[in-house]
């Protein structure tokens, strides 16, 4: 509390030192794209802007990068203040006492069209000769750093009570400077929406800020009982959609098995209110019989339970509500043959996965087959490092039994595609399809309307439907990676890409196989195209697309603009 009060809470001192380290001597006129960075000068109480346009006027804007990142993460309270001095050719020395950008500018979307505004009315060669406030031509994507889930910490009969103290330090954290600094990055949001959606242009506006948090840990223990095994235990926590907890243990040999033999137990809870209207619960059991470079056997047995606290589910996802009970066999066939699974040139790669589930004669028992085709293959072009990759993806799943395609497949063992995961990495079978939604499209169903809650003209209108998966799933994708012409970026392996994709889902079981013609399966089909920038890491692979909905349904999600993607090998 004392240090708090006296002090920051970080003296900053490695901080400086590492972006001192990194940065060395380079400038800010040295970036190799213009930038803009905001700061507040508490000498002059005036913000101050570091734009790459003013070093090419002048000198004094010139400052060290070093300085510049020093001072625009110096938050109140959190970093000290920074100070330095910027001196031009004439020797002329304009000092900076700096904090962080964010209490003028929490969201500096706004300063950078303003910048750019600015360069055309001095008529800046490097833009297009558009008036300064068709803000139709701009494309902005802005990117928080994320807000911490506060909204419920504070109320108006607490901060009633409040003194200087209480507004400026409260169970570890800072209102004052907690409300200036949200409330400034959100006005600034609501601002560019309102202009763009004006100008009829709200799909060149992007603001991606996550309003959530999550908890990641593990665990792990080695040769405990001298036999080589390997002991773990791992948590993850995703606000409000999925948490995990889990422990297992690995055996590389046992007894007379030549295999791994691994078991792992663990309970899951998955939130899919909102595509879905219901959440899962299980715990599991899972044992690993076979694992080899090819091929993997396990057994899974787990008591599932569905149920919908919000009371708006669809009659299809009612009927599932309760307990059950999976006891399932799986076997994998796996080759991959491809140079990189997140940026693969040349190879192939196919998997087969077989499921069934019912072993165990339980009458709360799910009784199901499931069977997933995965085929990939990259064609190296020979230029540019310029690969062409293409795939098929295809899975079934329905109950087994007497009248078994009278009855309907249980939720969680449907197919569901959409989301943000690009079809290029792992294998796995049918499910991503660029420029929907997760979980959108597909078989859907409306939700039960609630007196008083009923969507109106100007709702989505496949807000009101739950989306309920299908048991026959096809995807398909082509994709063209080419490496881009600055060398900066192909060193750090960052590259272009378009690509198509496909994708259909359809219900066969209760009967509504008997509706399926070809030409209803052929109409089934949605599709997008688009092209897009690749950062590649170690573990995964990040995108960022602009995704144009070729063809898709009436209650669908799909929206043609920019699209984040984030994808794994694994």
């Amino acid at each position: 509390m004392a240090k708090a009060l006296l002090g920051p809470k970080y003296d900053g001192k490695y901080l400086r030192e590492i972006v001192k380290e990194k940065l060395k001597d380079c400038r800010l006129s040295n970036t190799i794209t213009n930038v803009v960075i905001p700061t507040f000068d508490i000498k002059k109480l005036q913000p101050t802007i570091f734009s790459t346009y003013e070093t090419k006027r002048s000198d004094y804007y010139d400052a060290k990068l070093s300085d510049v990142c020093i001072s625009t993460s110096a938050a109140p309270t959190i970093l000290p203040a920074h100070y330095f001095e910027v001196e031009d050719d004439k020797g002329n020395v304009r000092e900076h006492n700096l904090i962080d950008g964010s209490v003028a500018a929490n969201n500096p979307g706004l300063v950078a069209i303003t910048e750019i505004s600015k360069e055309i009315l001095k008529k800046n060669k490097d833009f297009f000769p558009i008036k300064p406030m068709d803000y139709g031509r701009f494309l902005v994507i802005s990117i928080g750093t994320g807000a911490a889930k506060r909204e419920q910490e504070y109320n108006s009969s607490l901060a009633a009570k409040w003194g200087i103290i209480s507004w400026l330090f409260h169970k570890g954290s800072t209102p004052l400077f907690e409300i200036f600094t949200q409330s400034s990055a959100d006005m600034i949001d609501y601002h560019n929406s309102v202009v763009f959606q004006a100008l009829r242009s709200e799909d060149s506006y992007l603001r991606i800020q996550a309003r959530a948090w999550s908890l990641e840990g593990s665990l792990k223990l080695k040769n405990l009982f001298g036999y080589g095994d390997i002991w773990d235990g791992s948590l993850a926590y995703g606000w409000d959609l999925t948490s995990e907890i889990s422990a297992g243990v690995s055996l590389p040999r046992f007894k007379k098995l030549i295999t791994p033999v691994t078991a792992r137990l663990s309970l899951l809870s998955q939130d899919w209110l909102k595509f879905s209207s219901y959440k899962e619960r299980a715990l599991g059991l899972s044992l690993g019989l076979l694992s080899s470079r090819r091929h993997d056997l396990a057994y899974n047995l787990s008591w599932r339970t569905l149920d919908d606290p919000s009371q708006i589910s669809s009659r299809a996802v009612r009927r599932q509500l309760g307990h059950s009970l999976i006891s399932a066999l799986k076997y994998t066939f796996k080759i991959d043959r491809r140079n990189s699974p997140l940026r693969p040139t040349r190879g192939y790669a196919f998997l087969s996965s077989s499921q069934i589930g019912g072993l165990l004669p339980d009458h709360r028992g799910l009784r199901f087959l499931r069977q997933e085709l995965d085929v990939r293959y990259a064609l190296p072009l020979g230029f540019y490092n310029a690969a062409f990759n293409f795939g098929i993806s295809a899975g079934v799943t329905v109950p087994w039994g007497s009248g078994f395609l009278s009855r309907s497949t249980f939720l969680p063992e449907k197919f569901f595609l959409g989301g943000n995961s690009s079809p290029v990495c792992a294998l796995g079978g049918p499910s991503s399809l660029l420029g929907f939604k997760t979980r959108g499209l597909g078989p859907a169903e409306p939700r039960r309307q609630v007196p008083g809650n009923s969507t109106d003209e100007s709702s989505d209108a496949s807000s009101a439907m739950d989306f309920v998966g299908g048991d026959l799933a096809v995807t398909a994708f082509a994709d063209l990676s080419f490496d881009l012409p600055l060398r900066v970026l192909r060193e750090a392996g960052i590259h272009g890409h378009a690509f198509a994709c496909t994708g259909s889902l359809n219900k066969l079981t209760e009967n509504a196989y008997k509706d399926l013609s070809f030409q209803k399966f052929k109409e089934s089909f949605r599709a997008s195209a688009g092209f897009g920038v690749i950062v590649p890491t170690k573990l995964f692979r990040m995108e960022v697309n602009y995704c144009y909905i070729l063809k898709q349904q009436e209650h669908d999600r799909g929206k043609t603009g920019v699209q984040f993607s984030f994808s794994s090998s694994f």
